[in-house]
Parts: C-alpha cells; sequence; structure tokens
C-alpha cells in the first residue's frame, strides 16, 4: 500500500495536506509547520518515505485507542525512521494543539484555520484500511511530499 501525502498549504503555525491511499483521495491532514530546525512537538516530520508499522507495546496514546476502538484497535499507526523524530503517529485530532508533531486526519478543513473536522471518522476509514494491508502481508509506506496544486488539479477542491 502506497500513502502520499501532499502538503498544498502552510503557514509558520500549521501545515494543510492531502493524503492518498494507492491514488485515491482518502482524507485530509494537518501537521505542525515545517521548519529549519527542530522544536520537538510543534515541527512537521521532514518530507520523504516512511514505512508505517503497528506500534502495539503499552503506552498511554495505545491504551486510550484500545479503549476508544475496542476490538478495532490492534496497534498505533507508526512512521519509522524519521529523522531526529521518535514515536510519529497518524491519529485523530482537530486542531494543531493535538499534533504534537504527528499527522492528524480529518474529512474537511476548517478554511484558513489550523483545523480538520470529522477527524475520527477519516481515521477509522484509512485506520482499517492500513491494518488489513499489514495483516495481508503487505508493505505500507508514506510517502510526504510538497503539493501547493494537488487538490486543484486533482480533485477540484
Amino acid at each position: 500500500m502506497k500513502i502520499e501525502l501532499y502538503r498544498y498549504s502552510d503557514t509558520n503555525e500549521y501545515t494543510k495536506g492531502a493524503m492518498i491511499v494507492d491514488g485515491v483521495f482518502e482524507c485530509f491532514t494537518l501537521e505542525d509547520p515545517e521548519r529549519l530546525e527542530k522544536i520537538d512537538g510543534e515541527t512537521a516530520i521532514p518530507k520523504g518515505t516512511y514505512p508505517i508499522a503497528l506500534r502495539t507495546e503499552d503506552s498511554p496514546m495505545n491504551q486510550t485507542y484500545a479503549d476508544k476502538f475496542e476490538g478495532r484497535h490492534k496497534g498505533m499507526l507508526w512512521l519509522l525512521n524519521v529523522p531526529m523524530f521518535t514515536w510519529v503517529y497518524i491519529h485523530i485530532g482537530n486542531y494543531l494543539r493535538d499534533t504534537d508533531g504527528c499527522i492528524l486526519t480529518g474529512n474537511r478543513h476548517g478554511g484558513g484555520e489550523a483545523f480538520v473536522g470529522d477527524s475520527t471518522n477519516a481515521y477509522i476509514t484509512l485506520y482499517d484500511k492500513v491494518v488489513a494491508a499489514i495483516e495481508a502481508g503487505e508493505t505500507v509506506t508514506i510517502e510526504i511530499k510538497r503539493g501547493a496544486d494537488y487538490l486543484a488539479r486533482e480533485h477540484g477542491r
């Protein structure tokens, strides 16, 4: 499974993107801004391609998701080998304060605001696809790249 994240709008405060799974639009994303120097919990991860695995080790976040999605949760969507970063996830959240250096999913953006809406539903849809691919033995990767005109060109948004 190939996931592409096109970062198409960024400011000094946030980065918005579109997530594409195997060539099909999946959801919107919200991240911290890209920075030349990393600030813990306040910097988007570097552009590049990273494997995704399920992090099943006991952690507060993993337990929260296990409780919230009882029977469905099989581990956090974990981006591996991110330079200078650890424990980078794709997860639920609506506002920049929820990112902590990770990628938030949503079915809509909040105009010019640092916001994604309907995050839980977007996450569940993506999560189920990624888990099914991993369980089927597929390699799952995410490629993060710049794509300022991606939505206008491909999706008329």
